[in-house]
């Protein structure tokens, strides 16, 4: 599992001129170089032996045994759309901070965010949805309730499942974005992923504890998706 905490802290592997081949830990979240999501696609990551953390012998960052990015087994590029069959999404997401020690102006706190959609388009093992996004409730600082997008006008929700089309097995991200273009970890305004949280009877619901040394901090996320069949 990896939550990026861009708000926590802007800094990503490879945002520098060699940082995706330094063989250092550059925005210190745990993943080195290739190891890390940000570098996934950066030139210095491509055909280079490989650099996943699957079992297998290829350099993709799936566990078949082909040289193609899916998740199938076969030698093309396409993956089996999945989540057509829906036609709403409703979420909530509720953000605990808890500072050891607690720095001055700043208290643990807990935000409180939900949103809903209405399907709009599939790629892949990845649906989106129009609606909305929107923090109902918060006793944290102010400074805390700027840093998670909360919307301003129509939302998009994207989450991406793993599984069959007829039967989705698990739910792997989760992203919320302004604009409908913005559907990875580097465009997204704020997201969850690697969750693999199970999927069963059109509900998937994730809990983490993510410690933040930087900051002494401990974030717990509470994520629960909800989808409504058409």
């Amino acid at each position: 599992m990896l939550v990026l905490i861009l708000a926590c802290n802007g800094d990503y592997e490879g945002d520098e001129v060699g940082e995706c081949s330094d063989t250092l830990d550059n925005d210190r979240n745990g993943y080195i170089d290739c190891a890390d999501v940000a570098c996934f696609t950066h030139p210095d990551c491509q055909g280079e032996g490989d650099a996943d953390t699957d079992a297998d012998s290829d350099s993709d960052s799936d566990a078949d045994g082909d040289s193609d990015a899916d998740t199938d087994t076969d030698t093309d590029t396409d993956v089996p759309d999945i989540g057509t069959g829906w036609s709403d999404i409703t979420v909530l997401y509720t953000l605990t901070w808890e500072f050891e020690p607690e720095p001055i102006g700043l208290t643990d706190c807990q935000q409180i965010y939900d949103g809903d959609g209405t399907f709009l388009e599939v790629d892949g093992a990845r649906s989106t949805f129009k609606g909305s996004w929107a923090l109902r409730s918060s006793d944290c600082a102010e400074s805390l309730d700027d840093l998670v997008f909360t919307g301003d006008g129509p939302a998009f929700h994207s989450v991406r499942l793993f599984g069959d089309a007829d039967t989705p097995t698990h739910v792997d991200e989760w992203l919320v974005h302004e604009d409908l273009g913005d559907t990875t970890t580097k465009t997204a305004d704020w997201f969850v992923y690697g969750m693999e949280a199970p999927y069963a009877d059109g509900s998937a619901v994730y809990t983490e504890d993510e410690y933040v040394p930087d900051y002494f901090l401990t974030l717990t996320h509470d994520l629960s998706l909800d989808f409504v069949e058409q």
